[in-house]
């Protein structure tokens, strides 16, 4: 005998079914010395297990991705940058969802450099519910927006990973900008200002020009 399914399992089907399979035989084998003869069957429980497909990668929310996030040059270590949240709704191991930055290996630019932007920023992930996780980007360091030669545009990958078999990927692409603050005040060039003018070298003019002031 062959069992076979009558339809396809749905997503919320059980995972593990008991099927019980009888043999009997038609207790024709002594006749015709008997006009009745006995009929004998077995019976046995066929355990079926479902495995889950990992059908679907798991999927950024609320449209972060591609988009600019900006931050003022003040927020301090560990600062919250932006939240995203990731939704997989394939069951078990296969809906588990991992939210980091791209390995080692990955991060590099086109010239093969290091980008060291990831080590400025770092992943907190807060536990799973249910179909959803949520990930919060927030700042390794202190910034300073006026330091010579700071970076003050950084491009990011994050990536949301499931435990699937196969293991599924999608990734989300984040432009973080440092914004400045008015947090300097200007200064004089020069610590004392002295200049001694004549009233005859101006005579009575209102708009004679003797001194230029600078402050930066």
């Amino acid at each position: 005998g062959i069992l076979q399914l009558q339809q396809t399992f749905q997503s919320s089907s059980a995972s593990q079914y008991f099927v019980s399979v009888t043999a009997s035989d038609d207790g024709t084998s002594c006749l015709p010395a008997r006009s009745a003869c006995p009929r004998f069957s077995t019976s046995t429980i066929i355990t079926i297990n479902v495995t889950a497909v990992n059908k679907r990668s798991p999927q950024f929310l609320n449209q972060k991705c591609g988009s600019t996030v900006s931050f003022y040059e003040s927020n301090a270590i560990g600062a919250n940058i932006t939240t995203l949240t990731v939704f997989d709704d394939d069951r078990g191991e296969d809906g588990q969802i991992a939210i980091s930055f791209p390995s080692e290996q990955s991060r590099t630019t086109v010239s093969d450099l290091r980008n060291t932007a990831y080590s400025q920023f770092y992943i907190q992930q807060l536990p799973q519910t249910g179909t959803t996780r949520t990930a919060v980007l927030r700042t390794n360091i202190s910034f300073d927006y006026d330091a010579p030669g700071a970076t003050r545009v950084w491009y990011l990958i994050v990536l949301a990973t499931d435990n699937g078999t196969p293991q599924r990927q999608s990734f989300c692409s984040l432009r973080i900008n440092l914004l400045d603050l008015n947090d300097n005040p200007p200064v004089f060039i020069m610590t004392s200002w002295n200049y001694t003018i004549y009233r005859s070298a101006f005579g009575n003019s209102n708009n004679a020009r003797f001194l230029r002031i600078i402050a930066s």
